[in-house]
């Protein structure tokens, strides 16, 4: 009968340890550790496809959230790798209860943590949706849904639905009506979510939805700093998408970012909704705190001498 080396990987994991400490400590070679690792290993590409597959199919999820998901696991495994002692791709693991240890273990790491929270929980999300996959293959049940859908229309699923718009977003109009609840009230809850981008005329796209968000949100920063040089302190969503169209296509591409109010609501939420490090008004206009600051200050002198 052959042997079951999964207990002892899961072991690893328990006791924080890596392959090269178990090569040491055990005195046998890294190829001998390759092949005890190797009976869990499968076809990462086709697990990633079928996890893709899942989420679309009987998640009911959009392509851009399952596509989301799935880069996710991608991006976690070179982290599990370094600091958890994975030999290979978090796909490669077919063991259900030994990668819900692996996945355990990384949110319980307070820099991965970190790095959950920065993503606005993708990676929580992401692990999971990939640990019901998992284990809905192992019980033959891949093509059936998991979840029961909440028959009350409430604020408990406007998240649900503000995800399942895609990149193209979803109105607070429609939002009202599939909620029972006032246009206003649905405004004011979005406004207080952190994964919530409002697009100008009242459209609302979830952050996991937008690719690489987080990722480009530097070279967006570069493109505002540089227009402030330009126009003293100020921008706006046209001057600003002229410039993205430039530098950062592929970026405007992939999300189907393709008028300047769009851009503009990205924008906001990276800058204006976190962090406040600019000042943004009318829907379209940028500027910088410092100018907003000097400007009312002179506003105010000038009431005085008059």
């Amino acid at each position: 009968m052959a042997a079951s080396y999964k207990k002892l990987w899961k072991l690893l994991i328990d006791k924080d340890m890596k392959k090269k400490d178990l090569e040491e400590l055990a005195g046998i070679s890294h190829y001998t550790i390759s092949e005890i690792v190797g009976e869990m290993i499968t076809d990462n590409e086709t697990k990633a496809k079928a996890f893709s597959k899942w989420l679309i199919d009987v998640m009911k999820l959009s392509m851009a959230t399952a596509r989301g998901y799935s880069s996710a696991i991608n991006t976690a495994t070179p982290y599990a790798q370094e600091f958890c002692g994975l030999t290979g791709s978090i796909y490669d693991i077919d063991d259900v209860e030994i990668l819900e240890t692996l996945l355990e273990q990384m949110m319980a790491d307070n820099r991965f943590a970190e790095i959950n929270y920065q993503s606005h929980n993708r990676f929580r999300g992401a692990f999971d949706r990939y640990l019901q996959f998992s284990k809905a293959k192992n019980l033959g049940q891949v093509d059936t849904i998991y979840e029961t859908k909440n028959p009350e229309d409430s604020f408990n699923r406007i998240e649900e639905f503000v995800r399942e718009a895609d990149v193209d977003g979803i109105t607070a109009s429609i939002l009202s009506s599939k909620t029972g609840k006032s246009i206003w009230l649905v405004n004011k809850y979005l406004r207080e979510q952190a994964y919530a981008i409002e697009i100008p005329n009242g459209i609302y796209v979830h952050a996991d939805n937008v690719i690489d968000l987080f990722e480009n949100k530097a070279d967006i920063q570069k493109i505002i700093e540089n227009q402030f040089d330009k126009f003293c302190g100020y921008t706006n969503d046209e001057v600003l998408m002229d410039a993205a169209t430039i530098s950062l296509g592929m970026f405007l591409n992939d999300n189907c970012i393709d008028t300047p109010a769009k851009f503009y609501g990205i924008v906001r939420y990276l800058f204006g909704k976190a962090s406040k490090m600019y000042y943004f008004a009318g829907d379209k206009h940028i500027w910088k705190l410092f100018m907003t600051i000097r400007l009312y200050s002179s506003f105010q002198n000038t009431l005085k001498i008059g």
